[in-house]
């Protein structure tokens, strides 16, 4: 295809079907160059790429080879039998200073975790104690108040009870001396 004996607009056209946006505000001879230069960083890609593929499959092709090999182990050196923690150098991870040195927690350092914390939430944890605090508070004088109530109800009664039985007496001795 002649670049040459195309129209800016023709050019334009043919650049986006190769993938390139072309500014026809430019003259005639750059819109060619700068798609010339598109068109033949394009091909220097797909070369490298089409490369870039025989080589993994060179490599993939030598890594299945590699796992035909058939590696012969002795019962002792697999990971799951007993023995084999005795054939490592420290004798197994139970003796492994540097297996325990990972496993080994820390001491707590009160310090560090503190300066952690966010004060916010040390504060609100702070009004929440409080405002648990208020609430029992309340509970227990509530508790009093109905104990109190209570009380007074019962005396109340008692009151009551002894005014209607010192009448039901009074009554009881009016009715006898009337017969």
């Amino acid at each position: 295809m002649k670049l040459e004996s195309m129209s800016k607009a023709q050019l334009e056209a043919h650049g986006r079907t190769v993938g390139i946006e072309l500014d026809r505000r430019l003259v005639k001879s750059e819109l060619i160059s700068q798609l010339k230069d598109y068109i033949s960083a394009q091909q220097i890609a797909e070369e490298m790429d089409l490369e870039a593929e025989d080589n993994d499959l060179d490599f993939m092709a030598q890594v299945l080879e590699d796992e035909d090999v058939a590696y012969e182990l002795s019962a002792t050196e697999h990971p799951l039998h007993p023995e084999f923690e005795e054939g490592l150098p420290h004798g197994g991870p139970d003796n492994d200073p540097v297996i325990q040195a990972s496993i080994e927690v820390p001491p707590m350092q009160v310090d560090v975790i503190v300066d952690d914390v966010d004060p916010a939430i040390i504060e609100q944890e702070h009004k929440d104690r409080v405002r648990m605090l208020q609430n029992m508070h309340e509970d227990v004088i509530q508790a009093e108040a109905r104990t109190i109530a209570s009380g007074i109800a019962l005396a109340e009664e008692k009151i009551e009870h002894d005014a209607l039985s010192a009448r039901s007496i009074r009554l009881r001795e009016e009715y006898e001396q009337a017969k």
